[in-house]
């Protein structure tokens, strides 16, 4: 039998990089948090804690819902990679100039 463990403090850290992640991403739109909220159907508030990483682990719909919003797939969006993320930024930025 195997028992999966997850260790908080990774936990904590993905929280805080997805946070960061979806701050940098609202930010080359230039929305505020309501706006990306409005978009995304989550309220400020959670867009806020999200962003600040003391939502804890937000739930399968709100990051989803922030991924569509923010025209990044899910999987950039969740990905270990900063590099993929960084590159999923530029091409929406030059979709959005064109």
């Amino acid at each position: 039998m195997y028992i999966y463990t997850v260790d908080i403090q990774d936990s904590i850290d993905v929280q805080i990089a997805l946070g960061m992640r979806i701050r940098g991403a609202r930010g080359q739109y230039g929305w505020t948090q309501t706006q990306l909220a409005d978009l995304s159907g989550l309220s400020q508030t959670q867009v806020s804690r999200i962003e600040s990483g003391t939502l804890g682990d937000p739930s399968i719909s709100q990051v989803l819902g922030l991924a569509r919003a923010l025209k990044i797939p899910v999987e950039v969006l969740l990905a270990d990679d900063s590099r993929e993320f960084n590159a999923a930024i530029v091409r929406v930025a030059q979709d959005e100039a064109t």
